[in-house]
């Protein structure tokens, strides 16, 4: 089982010193979202609840932050979770993700969500009806494009001739696709490497997980190599992580100064609750379980 540190919501100054933190201590990973414009209220409601941040609140482009924390760093990997692809220009997108992996020395991931927020689509002109459509075509010219090849592709959404870019990925990059709904896991087993859920609950994780693997089976890929991550709040302790590791759960996105009660603009309590996370609970729980991480 591998673990990531989710970094969101705060003071930019924080990202650099607690990706060093994280790879210091052993963490596998940063995980990072992509948040606004946010309008003063939103019409849809964020997971059938209010939304509990307020539209000044911090959130960092991640393929600037992603490149700035790689470049202070030499192991760890970074993702995004997620990304709203259906936002952005696939061609664009795909020439962010690339720079990022040549800079990280191929080590960036690309975590992709439909988005949930109408407000946001309509301040950025994009049909929010369009979004699931928009992202599974995306997904098909990001592969293209990072092939190298002049390539061209003809779509509902998406139109362009024959055209390349460089430079092309260092290596592959995984393609991981968040979302607890059946569209989801079904667009998770046909086009990625992997797929974030998103469960406050460690019960609700492991009740998803048949889920997935039986989308994957209707894909043919019931095989493959295939990530499975939660981004699970109440998994904070050694017995919550070994059962979701049980489980099936491939890396653990966590915030580990919640455990401690730590505020979120508290950078040296957030630097100590890292390491002491990974003392006190990542360690122990990899002796448990095993794995191939610098830890172990």
């Amino acid at each position: 089982m591998k673990f990531a540190l989710a970094l969101s919501m705060c003071d930019p100054s924080h990202y650099l010193p607690l990706a060093q933190a994280a790879e210091a201590s052993g963490w596998d990973a940063v995980c990072v979202p992509e948040g606004g414009p946010w309008t003063e209220q939103t019409a849809v409601h964020y997971r059938g609840g209010t939304r509990w941040w307020g539209p000044d609140t911090p959130f960092l482009d991640p393929f600037v932050v992603i490149p700035a924390m790689a470049a202070v760093t030499s192991r760890i990997h970074f993702y995004t979770n997620v990304f709203k692809l259906p936002l952005r220009s696939p061609l664009l997108t795909a020439r962010a993700v690339a720079s990022a992996s040549v800079l990280s020395g191929g080590r960036v991931a690309l975590g992709i969500g439909l988005g949930w927020n109408r407000d946001e689509f309509d301040a950025l002109g994009v049909d929010y009806e369009a979004r699931a459509g928009r992202t599974d075509e995306a997904i098909e010219v990001l592969k293209l494009v990072w092939s190298g090849r002049m390539v061209e592709y003809h779509g509902e959404h998406f139109d362009f001739g024959p055209l390349s870019q460089s430079p092309v990925p260092t290596g592959p990059v995984p393609l991981y696709v968040g979302g607890d709904s059946k569209p989801a896991m079904r667009r998770a087993a046909r086009f990625a490497d992997g797929w974030c859920s998103r469960a406050p609950a460690v019960d609700d994780v492991v009740e998803m997980l048949p889920r997935m693997r039986e989308a994957l089976a209707r894909a043919g890929r019931e095989d493959d190599d295939f990530e499975l991550m939660a981004m699970c709040p109440e998994a904070v302790e050694v017995e919550s992580l070994l059962r979701l590791a049980v489980a099936g759960v491939t890396e653990a996105q966590l915030w580990p100064w919640n455990r401690d009660g730590v505020d979120l603009g508290d950078l040296p309590g957030k630097l100590d609750s890292v390491r002491r996370f990974a003392q006190e609970v990542i360690e122990p729980l990899r002796e448990q379980v095993g794995s191939e991480s610098p830890l172990c």
